[in-house]
């Protein structure tokens, strides 16, 4: 995460490119910057959250219910097979069994 002082820097540069680039009035450009910069914390909070679930080295195990969805499709699985792989094997073998 980013500190006060970063984020801080972030908004003055920001909005320096706003005022510039917009021409708008000073309060218009503090509005504009200050929604840009939320939306960019939103979108580095996801993409935080995302590779926390999906990096390819950590990815977590699959579940029960995966493994047992597969072998109900009679599709053999490997030991330590990952979430992301049986959610892929599961997906492109669906309507195959049962």
């Amino acid at each position: 995460m980013k500190t006060t002082q970063e984020i801080k820097s972030d908004f003055e540069q920001i909005l320096s490119e706003v005022s510039k680039i917009l021409g708008v009035t000073p309060d218009t450009a503090v509005q504009v910057s200050t929604v840009i910069l939320q939306e960019s914390g939103k979108f580095q909070r996801t993409e935080i959250m995302h590779n926390g679930r999906n990096n390819s080295n950590g990815d977590k195990p699959a579940t029960p219910k995966q493994i047992k969805f597969l072998q109900d499709l009679g599709i053999p699985t490997e030991s330590g097979i990952t979430s992301r792989k049986a959610s892929e094997l599961i997906e492109a073998n669906k309507g195959k069994g049962r």
